[in-house]
């Protein structure tokens, strides 16, 4: 049993005198300098607003610090109810407003999202990786979308239960089967690819990929037959795959990043920019090779080489674009 004092670390919340008793009592535990609690804090008083709840908070720091345990300023966007204009529309959406912040530090403005949301800025005029408010004359106003939810998974041989590395993917629809790619990393056979709600196609890109290999069998999909991927996304919190790929009769001897006469690093650096190619939305029309000159000719040409993973990825993209 742990007791609670009350006298000098509970805060006590209660519903205004003119409703009826409490629907619920809830008593919380939180270490106020700590993120958890920025958290918690904004999703407790939202909850309280919205429900005949009496709410108890208990503070429970924790005793030493060798350093300040919270450094940055954040405002969790959460409102009870749907908020409205003065004429009567659906407003934009909620917004956070930071206000009183010092002058002289570089701060970084950025959401705090669920793993499987890719949110971008779509209306800055500054740079929110190197916010400098002393340079700033009347404040930044920056508006971010969801862009697109992540569809993850895991794809290894049930063989031998060894990642495939350099099988690659495609998702899509019936009016544009091939909008997104992926390749399957050496690590874990991890791959991610860019979706949106609805209902999709996932298949074996052409090529070594389906050349070689047959889907066997997948999990988290919306559909039985194993050549035939068909997932559902209807959810923000993304999805995850198991897929199971063994190598066609006669191919056994074959690997998926090997062969035409090309070594590894050659099919490798093919498959990056057919990626890259993808997610700016146009087709190849070019061939770009590391020499710096392009087939078609005509000025200099400047390639721009990346070196992570993930969301990483992603934004090392963005700003080079």
């Amino acid at each position: 049993d742990v007791e609670l004092f009350q006298n000098h670390s509970c805060v006590h919340v209660m519903t205004s005198k003119d409703e009826e008793m409490p629907g619920y009592e809830m008593s919380v535990v939180i270490n106020p300098l700590s993120k958890g609690a920025q958290r918690m804090s904004a999703l407790l008083m939202v909850l309280q607003n919205v429900t005949r709840i009496d709410l108890k908070m208990y503070m429970n720091p924790v005793g030493k610090l060798s350093e300040m345990p919270v450094k940055r300023f954040y405002r969790y966007v959460l409102e009870p109810s749907p908020q409205f204009d003065s004429d009567g529309s659906l407003s934009s959406g909620p917004g956070a407003v930071f206000s009183d912040l010092p002058e002289e530090p570089l701060f970084t403005l950025n959401m705090d999202v669920p793993k499987a949301w890719m949110v971008e800025s779509v209306a800055c005029v500054y740079d929110l990786d190197n916010v400098h408010l002393a340079d700033v004359e009347q404040g930044i106003y920056a508006e971010f979308e969801l862009a697109n939810i992540l569809v993850e998974g895991q794809c290894v041989d049930p063989g031998t239960g060894q990642p495939i590395r350099g099988l690659q993917f495609v998702l899509g629809t019936t009016s544009n089967p091939e909008k997104f790619d992926t390749i399957v990393m050496a690590n874990l056979g991890y791959f991610q690819l860019k979706a949106n709600a609805g209902v999709w196609n996932l298949k074996l890109r052409r090529g070594r990929s389906a050349d070689i290999y047959d889907v066997a069998s997948h999990t988290g999909t919306e559909s039985k037959i194993s050549d035939r991927i068909l997932l559902s996304l209807g959810s923000f919190d993304g999805k995850f795959l198991q897929i199971r790929a063994t190598k066609k009769a006669g191919k056994e001897k074959e690997d998926v990043l090997e062969g035409g006469g090309k070594d590894v690093e050659e099919i490798e650096e093919e498959s990056f920019w057919d990626s890259l190619s993808s997610y700016v939305g146009g087709g190849k029309t070019e061939s770009v090779n590391v020499a710096g000159s392009s087939s078609s000719g005509g000025g200099n040409v400047i390639n721009v080489f990346s070196i992570a993973s993930g969301h990483l990825y992603e934004r090392f993209l963005r700003i080079m674009m």
